[in-house]
């Protein structure tokens, strides 16, 4: 017996249990009201029954995206669709495996959770749409949203695992690769921020707009040379200067715990400052070594004489 027969069972049953208590209590209500009740309840029992009877559970999908072709990627094909080798994805399945695994009770059969995690990925990686994906994939788009969602909590739970500043002796390692690759020197890593697109709320919604018209949060990112994120900020709305950013991140109210290293300049040690004029300069925030903001290529070949 599967759900709707229990649902109509149970409904006509409650039907007939009505029916007894109205003949009970015959002698306390008029013939009317008994009978515009029985006639209401009657009506509500047949909307449900062929409410549920026209319902469909579940639409049929395939899904040979995931059990076909990526199953017969090369590193090459995984990198362009989800940005990542399949070793490397292996890797972090395994980290978070518990965190993004199925229900041990469920109605249906559940996701598998390589699968899952196969979604996440390849929502994030190509920005497609819910429906895109879930056509792919052979899932809705409920399930899409679900498993991104637990997909973004279960790695913002081991943050630290993946995001963290380099030691002493690997900030002087990263400065002479910068130096010897590029020729700044003393530089343990690339700062900037970038708008992030957001719904923003009714209440306080111009403090989200930007100086390009949209809705957004500053994501503040320090890269090292290897472009591993070695800090990541956002807390702050659209229209927040990238000096405030900076001035309300991690970097400038620990920056007595970052690395230091400073260096000698004609016999005499220099600390160096921030490559940016819109962040306050590293002597405010005691740095030796310092952050450079990207500079266009273009702009480079432009200043040189």
């Amino acid at each position: 017996m599967n759900y709707q027969e229990i649902l109509g069972f149970v409904l006509v049953i409650k039907y007939v249990l009505d029916c007894y208590i109205m003949m009970v209590e015959w002698d306390r209500e008029s013939k009317y009201k008994k009978f515009k009740l029985l006639f209401g309840r009657l009506k509500f029992l047949q909307s449900k029954v062929d409410k549920r009877s026209g319902r469909i559970w579940m639409y049929p999908r395939t899904g040979n995206y995931w059990e076909g072709d990526v199953s017969q990627y090369n590193n090459a094909q995984w990198i362009q669709n989800f940005r990542m080798t399949k070793e490397n994805f292996m890797e972090l399945l395994a980290i978070i495996h518990d965190d993004i695994k199925p229900e041990d009770i469920t109605v249906r059969e559940p996701i598998p959770v390589d699968k899952r995690m196969g979604i996440a990925v390849f929502k994030l990686a190509s920005s497609a749409e819910y429906r895109t994906v879930a056509h792919n994939f052979g899932v809705s788009k409920a399930s899409v949203y679900n498993c991104l969602k637990r997909f973004c909590l279960a790695i913002c739970k081991r943050l630290d695992m993946f995001i963290f500043m380099p030691s002493e002796s690997e900030a002087k390692e990263i400065a002479t690769r910068i130096q010897r690759e590029h020729h700044f020197p003393q530089v343990m890593g690339c700062i900037d921020g970038s708008h992030i697109p957001i719904t923003a709320p009714m209440q306080g919604k111009k403090d989200y707009t930007n100086r390009k018209g949209w809705d957004s949060m500053v994501l503040q990112g320090l890269v090292d040379d290897h472009y591993m994120f070695r800090d990541v900020n956002i807390a702050m709305p659209g229209s927040v200067h990238d000096a405030t950013v900076f001035k309300q991140s991690g970097l400038f109210k620990y920056s007595d715990m970052l690395p230091k290293a400073p260096i000698l300049l004609n016999d005499t040690e220099v600390p160096l400052n921030f490559g940016r004029p819109s962040i306050p300069s590293a002597s405010m925030v005691n740095q030796a070594l310092y952050w450079l903001q990207p500079f266009p290529r273009k702009r480079i070949i432009q200043l040189l004489p």
